[in-house]
């Protein structure tokens, strides 16, 4: 056989292995992504330290410089370690004040709506019975209100003991979600203690295996995404402070019981988009019904705080937003829309960051574009 029908018939058998393996990969697609995603799992605690690394590493960095700065050896030798511990004590700080503040009112506002839910309901059963629409048997209720609602033979029917595997693996599920956030943050703090060691290592890795313009542009543009990034976390926090000085001021003219705690809750959850004004709204609501017995005030209470975030949603966030990161406000909705319908709520997080590097990436790259193109010469007009 000659070598050219030898190297012909080895091409064929190279293409129908490679056919072959593209029909195996497609005809076992689901059990690959089960393999990735059980690989994916396996690293969520890194994932989830890198995720907090990158939130803390500019507060580290400020704290380093301050304690840099000291006329102590002491302070200046260990700064690192020392901003690191400073951040972590102050944010630990943070949430501890906040979740003491809200949750303990929250607590006491349900054992007062346990304790007052009698008393509601006859309220609510007077209330729709003086409507005339249809009359409700207050004796009905009452027998509804002093009886039990389970008794432990009923109980024992609803739980279905042949799934307890499914519960065990519910409870096995949250625990190793917990794990992996304290592992997380246990990453993250040898991350930011490491990080010129980790940005060294990367940097040396991509001089050896990239090209020197790939290079420039990949660190030109991560440096572009990060700080739009953070700007933005640094937008919604002041968004959030704007929230709670707002419902403050609103909840104390209408002189609104626990004010304070709930423009507080209200400020808080509106970091979390989509779903956090959802839930300041009910647990405001709850919490003014309780203390004040009257529907009509919860009700009002919550057309209030509705005007109060769709006035921050559609007016001051975009434009706060577009005016730190240089972009108009429809692209600021844009993202949030489109990112939030994609990936959720991590997309409404990213989606302006990603929105506002695409729209850089494309003007440079219009701007490179008819640098290179020469002007046209004008024709000279026919008249």
């Amino acid at each position: 056989m000659k070598f050219q029908d030898l190297k012909k018939y080895l091409g064929l058998f190279v293409l129908a292995v490679a056919v072959i393996i593209i029909y195996k990969t497609f005809d076992n697609l689901g059990e690959i992504f089960d393999s990735l995603g059980s690989f994916l799992n396996i690293l969520m605690p890194f994932f989830i330290g890198a995720a907090i690394a990158f939130l803390l590493r500019i507060p580290c960095k400020r704290t380093e410089i301050l304690f840099h700065k000291s006329r102590l050896a002491f302070l200046k030798k260990h700064r690192r370690g020392l901003a690191v511990l400073s951040v972590y004590i102050l944010l630990i700080a943070t949430i501890s004040l906040i979740m003491f503040a809200i949750i303990p009112q929250l607590v006491k506002s349900i054992k007062m709506f346990i304790d007052q839910l009698p008393s509601m309901l006859k309220s609510l059963v007077d209330w729709f019975n003086s409507l005339g629409i249809y009359p409700i048997d207050e004796l009905s209720v009452q027998k509804l209100i002093n009886s039990n609602l389970l008794s432990f033979d009923e109980l024992l029917k609803i739980l279905d003991f042949s799934n307890m595997n499914k519960y065990a693996q519910g409870v096995m599920n949250v625990g190793s979600s917990v794990v992996d956030i304290f592992l997380g943050i246990v990453i993250s703090i040898y991350m930011l203690l490491e990080r010129k060691g980790i940005k060294k290592a990367l940097s040396k890795f991509s001089r050896l295996y990239t090209p020197e313009k790939v290079r420039k542009n990949v660190s030109f543009y991560s440096r572009t995404v990060t700080d739009f990034i953070y700007r933005y976390i640094s937008c919604q926090l002041l968004d959030a402070v704007i929230v709670f000085i707002l419902c403050l001021i609103v909840l104390s003219i209408m002189r609104i019981e626990y004010a304070s705690v709930i423009a507080l809750m209200v400020g808080t959850f509106n970091l979390i988009p989509y779903f956090g004004a959802f839930v300041a709204c009910f647990i405001a609501a709850l919490i003014t019904l309780i203390t004040s017995g009257s529907i009509i005030s919860a009700l009002i209470l919550v057309a209030v705080l509705i005007v109060i975030q769709q006035v921050d949603a559609n007016l001051i966030q975009p434009r706060l937003v577009a005016s730190t990161l240089s972009i108009k406000p429809l692209w600021v909705i844009f993202g949030v829309v489109l990112g939030g319908g994609l990936f959720g709520v991590i997309g409404m997080f990213l989606g302006v960051p990603i929105v506002a590097l695409i729209r850089t990436i494309v003007i440079d790259a219009v701007n490179k574009k008819s640098s290179s193109v020469p002007p046209q010469a004008e024709q000279p007009s026919g008249e």
